[in-house]
């Protein structure tokens, strides 16, 4: 190489990024000395290195050419993009819990991480809830539920590794709605001292469950009146039956009709999903004074969620599959 043109040695992007330095060098613009491009092997291969150069001057200041030293990062970049590509997969296996997944440091409540549900269940984006700490969040927490979070915060300085907390309290959505929330609460990691240092939350959306229940102490579902009450609730959105089904649980205008008209009961898929869209589920099945359906609500709080993690397990499941397949 020594006499030879650097260019031999250059791709055509590196070769643009070498002219563009020293331009912006003659012009006396300070520049970043450590820096990434791609070079030629002989055999014509492109490699990855990391470049250290530093300019020459002669005694009157002139620059008169450049000192550099070239690193391989070939291993480097491999190991960053196997560690890329393991971030992405697990918060691929995140985002498909049915629960919001978050981790927030103890001692600043500053959030660390939050999965994609929290936009389902709360109408935020996970770089809303990470750009907060614990306190601002709790401004959301409903009034009443608040004294209750006193003694929760105060049983992390006893807590052991094995041992995980449970609560409920009501959070308020992005649409000004309250909605209920399980959270269950371990300790992740802790300091050199032992104490705690970040927490690591599972919160269940158990609005429905909270609904249902409210609705079984004291109402009954009629069952001749939900068709009347789908197609009026329909309507006050301003969406024909098949604009209805595809916004709410992905159903077909047919499967709309039948609901309507009463050929069939309207779909769990179809109630949870105008829940999840922030509406009460009384818009459907009524506020009258009676009991329950004991079915429906046995299928609301057990069954169907069950199922519903299930599916999303094995999705998760079959998609780790096909990543290593393809690796």
């Amino acid at each position: 190489l020594v006499g030879q043109s650097y260019d031999r040695v250059l791709t055509p992007a590196a070769r643009a990024v070498a002219e563009d330095r020293t331009r912006r060098y003659l012009a006396g613009e300070d520049m970043p000395s450590i820096f990434e491009v791609e070079m030629l092997r002989k055999d014509g291969t492109p490699i990855p290195v990391e470049a250290r150069t530093r300019p020459i001057h002669d005694r009157q200041g002139n620059l008169v050419g450049f000192q550099g030293i070239f690193r391989d990062i070939r291993e480097r970049k491999k190991a960053e993009r196997e560690l890329r590509e393991s971030q992405r997969l697990q918060e691929r296996i995140a985002d498909t819990l049915p629960e919001i997944l978050y981790l927030y440091e103890r001692a600043t409540g500053q959030f660390v991480y939050c999965n994609r549900r929290v936009t389902a269940v709360l109408g935020y984006t996970p770089g809303e809830i990470e750009s907060h700490s614990l306190a601002t969040l709790r401004d959301l927490v409903h009034p009443d539920d608040q004294a209750r979070l006193i003694p929760w915060d105060q049983q992390w300085a006893k807590a052991t590794d094995d041992e995980h907390f449970e609560i409920e309290y009501r959070v308020r959505h992005l649409n000004g709605a309250y909605r209920w929330l399980h959270v269950r609460e371990r300790v992740c990691t802790r300091t050199d001292t032992g104490a705690p240092a970040r927490i690591l939350g599972l919160a269940t959306d158990i609005t429905v469950h909270k609904q249902v229940r409210d609705l079984a102490d004291t109402r009954r579902i009629k069952r001749q009146e939900i068709p009347e009450r789908l197609r009026q609730f329909r309507e006050s959105l301003g969406y024909t039956q098949a604009e209805f089904g595809r916004r709410f649980g992905g159903l077909n205008q047919r499967q709309i009709g039948s609901y309507e008209t009463g050929v069939a009961d309207p779909s769990l898929d179809l109630l949870l999903a105008i829940h999840e869209r922030g509406y009460p589920l009384s818009y459907i099945l009524g506020t009258e004074r009676e009991a329950l359906l004991d079915e429906t609500l046995h299928h609301l709080t057990r069954g169907y969620s069950r199922q519903v993690m299930i599916e999303q397990l094995a999705e998760a499941v079959r998609g780790i599959a096909v990543h290593e397949r393809e690796i």
